[in-house]
């Protein structure tokens, strides 16, 4: 169940995001979501329902209109994202658990998702992952911010379809980039070969086409007409997430997200609030949604900006001691902070809501700088910053491969120092000063 009381349901976008916000401390979620995904990847082209083969499904719910097909959700694949993000965390998995005999358990279904992202997913035939609805009660937008007016160029007008978003080419490429060498290891080496020559296709491509010369930032999507939907949103921050931002220009798109008119004080807002389109309790226009800001902020991580992974950090922390249980809603208003105010609530949010609940262990990991490379038997510990707020954190017993860590970290000054405690299985620790993307 992913957002309860509304949408008590299986998502397939919500389900990979959050198993890979946890995956560093309950792997279990993550194999268990893996399994569960692939038992209900798309067989056959139902356009009544978005199915393809090889899709992996946005969601299935089981009420009556969804089992009567008064609703197309008993399955309905309406996601253009959730396929690459199916194969991220397969990825994910291997990477602290070591366990190929779940890769090779899913390789088939690994295979077939490859082949939906060349086949159906790349409906232009030119390199990127676009949508456009076939289901007549099916979603207009099929990424993450899927309302009807959540894809909208500067001038306020809404993109014209198909649509290719800018976070679903940098899942596309994590995904083939990160599955290679573990089909390696699988001895699929034709396919990881096709992976490695796929993706870097795929970033030659988005950092041309995507990149807007004069904004030092990226398009959130290409539309219809392959013009760039130029707003100014969230989106490219998922893109330092997947690696796929070429390092140079990292630094103008992330002072870009940090801006007044992106970053409110309690996080970061969906839409520039420059845009007329932009309305602080918009569903996906001008909000603040935690598993956004997770996602931006592992991107921050990776990329070396550790101060603005704080930042975002702090604003999370000081919104959730605003709502009650300090638990974090699914999206919250997204007004200017100030001395003398709380976060708007967003009036129908889900809470609890997995991606939102996922928040804080995905920042965590961020900010401990915590990256297992378990077939190898190693954990990089990368350049650890605890903020202004936290002076020390014990980690006890994470889990690397089949063995154990035990880290404290505490912070000193303006430096963080980590002891490592206890290192089992034959886990070998070591200190980073740089993500290796």
């Amino acid at each position: 169940a992913c957002r309860p009381p509304w949408f008590d349901a299986l998502f397939g976008r919500d389900s990979a995001i959050l198993a890979m916000q946890t995956l560093a401390y309950r792997p279990e979620i993550a194999r268990s979501t893996l399994r569960m995904l692939a038992r209900c990847q798309g067989r056959q082209v139902d356009a009544a329902h978005d199915e393809e083969p090889g899709k992996i499904l946005h969601e299935r719910r089981f009420d009556e209109l969804s089992r009567a097909d008064e609703l197309p959700y008993g399955p309905y694949f309406g996601s253009i994202d959730s396929t690459p993000l199916f194969l991220m965390l397969a990825a994910a998995y291997y990477d602290w658990t070591g366990d190929l005999r779940l890769l090779r358990e899913l390789l088939p279904v690994i295979r077939n998702a490859l082949s939906w992202m060349d086949k159906y997913g790349d409906m232009n035939g030119d390199g990127y992952l676009s949508y456009e609805k076939r289901s007549a009660r099916g979603l207009v937008n099929q990424g993450w911010k899927d309302s009807s007016d959540a894809v909208v160029h500067t001038n306020g007008m809404l993109a014209r379809p198909p649509i290719a978003l800018a976070e679903v080419q940098g899942y596309a490429y994590a995904a083939r980039t990160r599955l290679s060498p573990i089909l390696d290891r699988l001895g699929e080496t034709e396919l990881a070969n096709a992976c490695r020559a796929g993706a870097k296709r795929l970033r030659g491509g988005f950092n041309a086409d995507f990149w807007i010369d004069d904004q030092r930032f990226y398009a959130m999507a290409l539309d219809g007409d392959r013009a760039c939907v130029a707003s100014v949103t969230t989106n490219p921050a998922h893109c330092l997430w997947s690696s796929i931002i070429d390092a140079p220009r990292a630094a103008d798109v992330v002072s870009r997200l940090m801006e007044n008119d992106m970053f409110s004080g309690w996080g970061l807002r969906t839409l520039t609030g420059a845009s007329p389109r932009f309305n602080p309790i918009a569903y996906h226009n001008g909000s603040v949604w935690p598993h956004d800001n997770s996602i931006a902020a592992m991107g921050f991580k990776m990329y070396g900006f550790e101060e603005e992974l704080n930042e975002v950090a702090t604003a999370l922390f000081d919104a959730a001691t605003s709502f009650p249980y300090f638990r974090l809603p699914e999206l919250f208003g997204g007004e200017a902070r100030s001395a003398h105010n709380a976060p708007v609530p967003y009036p129908v949010a889900c809470r609890p809501q997995s991606w939102a609940a996922g928040a804080f262990p995905l920042i965590t990991q961020a900010i401990l700088g915590l990256k297992a490379e378990a077939a190898d038997k190693r954990l990089r510990i990368v350049n650890p910053r605890l903020p202004n707020w936290l002076n020390s954190v014990q980690v006890r017993g994470l889990r690397v491969g089949s063995g154990h860590v035990t880290l404290q970290y505490r912070r000193d000054g303006g430096a963080t120092r980590v002891e490592v405690q206890k290192a089992t299985g034959g886990v070998d620790v070591v200190v980073s000063n740089r993500w290796p993307l």
